[in-house]
């Protein structure tokens, strides 16, 4: 009970106690607003301070906020009266009040301080607070803004200096800096900052670093948290370059620098991978503005801030947010620093830029190159490279100091890390590199004359080398992208940036070190290979078009291709990985060996051919008068496996009778050639030729009813058509055959590149536009196109609204790449994925990725090559009396190999088998073999043939008058026994000059 009473009393006396306290403070906060109220009259300095010698006493943190704002607005408006009295710095002179004046200006510095944290600005009344507390600091800490130092006070301002700097060391002790950059955060997270130049002037921190002479202790601080605020130099420039003058007179770069070299590790340990980024970008901007600073320790710092990155572990979340630079990372805990992202990649933006890059790579762009391979080759731009100047060592033995080398391979070094650590702008940065062609170019140039890399013995040591690989890698992506905008003008004549001579040799190089990493190397060098090989592509596709490297140069000697198809179909990963990478250094015939055996794989799979055939042969009739109607008809809607399958034709002749003769293929090979004949005609209106004859889909083939079904339809004829082998002779244009083999072309792609071979007309009037020096405008060109279509002027907007918009000299490049898309892509899009879509169901798009669309076009129609007589004859069988030593048979070998022209021996053997090209892999894969019948009479065939027994009964030909007929579909010559050379030799002529084939067989 005692216990009880003694509890009590002493809760009442607590309460007592409070509520005098709360009564003091009332008072004293009544006095206090009693004596602010008083603006009729100026307080003196020495009133100033005993007013806040109250407001010390019961001031509490968000309730008296506001008074200590007009506390604040007093002092800073005592300081610009003219009476010495009425400031509040002078009571600082007066030895009675001086110590606790000193005590009561730290305080109130530290507490306006303080009051910042979580004002945002941009909101009216956190304005003003924000503007107050602001200038109350840099007031009271930079005595040349104190009156007091200009009446007579000279003497005092080193001791005045000495009271400035310890209030700032008070404030950096205290952690001001966090306060600031809570309020720096707030202000920069909008797409328009809310600072003026001085609010952000003083909200920087920067007058307190210099009061110190930017000593360690004030940097430290600084470091850690302004110049971990994204983007916050980047402001600076905008807003002040007065005060970015004075960090560059106190050498402030060089200072941070230095402070990062001895201690990074506790600036930035509990740093996120953001604010590390804004670290280094504030420092990249500050270096760019600085041309006094050390380059080397620079590089070094920004590696050792782009490590830390890499190392940061973002803690398992479930939530995730999308980060401009790095993608999806777990969720940041202060959504401002997102915010600031946008201005972030704009300071990021400068590191790629000319301004940038010619400071950090200042001994690359002093590299003078020789006159070889700049000038000697470029006289010879319009050959092959030989041998000789492929392989020979670099002309000039290049010298330059270890120095700068070591320079420029930490420098690539540093560009290969950013573009890893910031997935999201690599785009960005690469075309920002490659903007100016010299830095590709010289960067090509110290790969290959300084460095001497394609003359060095390729080794594991080189492959684990990371500076020598970073530079290749960032020359092989930057010139991806560079190569990728220069058109055939300024690649092959021009030669501004590269020559002839230095593609070629980079191409063997990149060819050989891929290579290498995938046969040589038990560790496969993933990396390498993704960097270097989209390079090394888009080189072997310009290649094509106009040759700097021989095609043989580029196949591996030591791969013996019987050896390589064997571990190839023993599955071996060394073999698989290189047939998907490198196909073109396997020999074609190679190439084309594994093709078939892919096609004959998916053929034993289905069980076609064997005993247990799965898919039963199909049987359809074909009207010789409605050919390409019937085949759609009952081919249109037949599965996949189906069509794959055996196929069975029988014609119906324009009399409607039965053709006679059983399908062992030979009559469907028949009713392909015919169907391809009619359907491929640009006649028909399915498909238009350029003006070399090659085919695409046509624009308005809409004007046959179901045109898409029939595109699928003729797609899978011609899939069949490769599938059993059968060789067609149809061209077609190299960008369709891209589709058809669907090779990517990434967005590096330009149709521009490859409209000549559609329109060469209109690409050459597009690379006038394109390089046209005077007005575009001028030309009356607008974002259209106009078109006849089947009598009538059709218009097709290239963008929405582009019938209205002019082309200028400023959107004259959108406008050349816009109608070339809209001719190879945009007008065709649906009759080529339809087609595409047929022929790749028998064809898998797998199979053909070992091909570019020149060496397919050669799986479709074979061998474009003279003739090989001599292997032609090997390969052929004879029937009806006639054997090899025949003297009609060695008369028709002699003229064939002696007499006929290139041209007409192709014409002979496209009369033959309907195909004026060889197959792939030589005759002897022709299916049927190619066979001679001797007639003289009426053969069985003709006998039967309607026809034929009416050109027998009334003899409209003997023997001697006799023209030679072929059936193509068994690839058979029928040849009279003719009693002369020249009588062979002449009809001959006149069957394969008229196309005599089938009709007169």
């Amino acid at each position: 009970m005692a216990d009880e009473m003694e509890r009590d009393r002493g809760v009442i006396i607590l309460q007592r106690w409070y509520r005098k306290v709360l009564s003091r403070r009332k008072l004293q906060r009544f006095i206090f607003d009693e004596l602010m109220k008083r603006e009729d009259e100026n307080h003196t300095g020495v009133e100033l301070f005993k007013i806040g010698l109250k407001i010390q006493k019961f001031f509490i943190s968000g309730i008296d906020t506001m008074r200590l704002r007009q506390f604040c607005t007093s002092v800073i408006e005592s300081m610009n009266t003219s009476n010495v009295k009425s400031w509040y710095v002078s009571v600082a002179l007066d030895k009675t009040h001086s110590v606790q004046w000193i005590k009561q200006v730290k305080w109130m510095l530290l507490l306006s301080g303080k009051s910042l944290y979580k004002l945002k600005p941009g909101m009216p009344r956190d304005d003003q607070y924000i503007e107050t507390f602001l200038s109350i600091i840099v007031l009271l800490t930079d005595c040349t803004l104190w009156k007091l130092t200009e009446k007579g006070g000279t003497a005092l301002k080193p001791t005045l200096i000495k009271l400035c700097s310890s209030f700032s060391n008070h404030l950096i002790e205290n952690n001001l800096f966090i306060y600031l950059k809570d309020i720096l955060l707030s202000g920069l997270a909008h797409p328009r900052i809310k600072f003026n130049k001085n609010s952000f002037g003083a909200a920087l921190g920067i007058r307190l670093i210099s009061i110190n002479g930017f000593d360690n202790k004030s940097l430290i601080p600084f470091i850690k948290c302004i110049l971990t605020i994204p983007a916050v130099i980047y402001h600076l420039n905008l807003l002040s370059h007065e005060m970015l003058d004075n960090l560059k007179k106190y050498k402030f770069f060089s200072s941070c620098i230095s402070i990062l070299k001895d201690d990074v590790n506790s600036i930035i340990k509990d740093k996120d991978k953001t604010e590390i980024l804004a670290l280094m970008s504030n420092l990249m901007h500050l270096q760019s503005l600085d041309d006094g600073c050390d380059v080397q320790d620079s590089i070094e710092i920004y590696l050792l801030l782009l490590s830390f990155i890499n190392k940061k572990k973002s803690k398992t979340t479930t939530t995730t947010t999308w980060h401009l630079m790095f993608g999806w990372i777990n969720k940041l805990n202060d959504k401002r620093l997102l915010d600031c992202l946008p201005h972030l990649k704009k300071q990021l933006s400068l590191l790629w830029r000319s301004s940038w890059t010619s400071k950090i790579f200042e001994p690359l762009f002093c590299i003078k190159r020789t006159e070889e391979g700049e000038g000697g080759e470029k006289k010879a731009s319009s050959r092959s490279l030989s041998v000789r100047k492929l392989f020979s060592s670099s002309a000039a033995n290049n010298k330059m100091a270890d120095r700068d080398i070591k320079l420029i391979l930490r420098a690539t070094y540093l560009y290969t890390q950013l573009i890893s650590v910031l997935p999201q702008m690599t785009s960005e940065i690469l075309i920002g590199l490659s903007s100016d062609g010299l830095f590709c170019s010289r960067l090509c140039y110290f790969m290959l004359d300084v460095l001497n890399i394609d003359n060095k013995k390729l080794t594991a040591d080189m492959l684990n080398d990371t500076q020598l690989m970073s530079v290749l890698s960032l020359l092989c992506e930057t010139a991806n992208y560079f190569l990728s905008v220069l058109d055939d003008n300024e690649l092959y004549e021009v030669q501004e940036y590269f020559t002839q001579y230095q593609l070629g040799r980079i191409t063997i190089f990149l060819n050989n070190l891929i290579f290498y990493c995938i046969w040589e190397q038990e560790t496969l060098y993933t990396p390498i290979i993704e960097s270097t090989r989209p390079c090394l592509i888009l080189l072997l596709q310009r290649n094509q078009r106009r040759s700097f490297v021989p095609q043989d140069f580029l196949l591996i000697r030591q791969l013996k291709p019987s050896k390589f198809v064997a571990q190839w179909k023993s599955l071996n990963p060394k073999s698989v990985i290189l047939l998907q990478t490198l196909p073109h250094t396997i020999p074609h015939n190679t190439r084309v060996e594994i093709f078939y055996e892919y096609i004959n794989n998916d053929k034993a799979m289905l069980g076609i051919g064997c005993a247990h055939n799965h898919t039963p042969a199909a049987y359809i009739t074909i009207h010789r008068s409605r050919l390409l109607e019937d085949g759609y008809n009952h081919l249109g809607l037949v599965s996949t496996a189906h069509f794959k399958g055996v196929i069975r034709v029988k014609f119906i002749n324009e009399q409607g009778l039965d053709e006679a003769g059983i399908d062992e293929m030979g009559v469907f090979k028949e009713f392909l050639e015919e169907i391809v004949k009619i359907a491929f005609n640009p006649s028909m209106g399915l498909f238009k030729a350029n003006s070399e004859g090659a085919l695409y889909p046509s624009p308005t083939s809409e004007c046959h009813e179901n045109h898409l079904q029939i595109f699928e339809f003729l797609g899978r004829i011609l899939g069949k058509a490769v599938y059993e082998g059968i060789v067609l002779d149809l061209p077609f244009c190299i960008f369709f055959l891209h589709y058809l083999t669907s090779q990517s072309h990434g967005i590096l792609y330009s149709s521009l590149d490859e409209l000549h071979t559609l329109d060469p007309e209109l690409s050459k009037s597009l690379h006038f536009i394109k390089h046209y020096d005077g007005d575009v405008s001028d030309l009356c060109l607008t974002f259209s196109y106009e078109e006849n279509f089947l009598g009538k002027l059709v218009t097709h907007e290239l963008i929405p609204g582009g019938s209205a918009i002019p082309v200028t000299s400023e959107n004259k490049i959108s406008y050349v790449h816009k109608l070339a898309h809209y001719k190879l892509s945009t007008q065709i899009k649906d009759q080529t994925e339809a087609f595409v879509r047929g022929f790749q169901s028998i064809i898998s798009p797998i199979w053909m990725e070992m091909f570019t669309a020149r060496e397919f076009q050669r799986v479709i129609s074979g061998v474009d090559t003279d003739i090989d007589i001599d292997e032609l004859r090997k390969c052929t069988k004879y029937y009806g009396g006639y054997h090899d030593r025949h003297r009609v048979i060695q008369w028709l070998w002699d003229v064939l190999k002696n007499d006929f022209t290139t041209e007409q021996r192709s014409s002979f053997l496209k009369f033959v088998t309907s195909c004026s090209r060889q197959p792939l892999l030589g005759f002897e894969t022709l299916d049927p073999p190619f066979s001679i019948r001797r007639v003289d009479t009426p053969s069985e065939e003709e006998a039967i043939h309607v026809a034929g027994i009416v050109r027998t009964l009334f003899g409209v030909r003997t023997h001697k008058d006799r023209l030679p007929t072929s059936s193509t579909c068994f690839n058979l010559l029928k040849l009279p026994d003719y009693n002369k050379k020249s009588v062979l030799k002449e009809k001959l002529l006149q069957s394969i000059t008229s196309n005599a084939g089938f009709e007169l067989s």
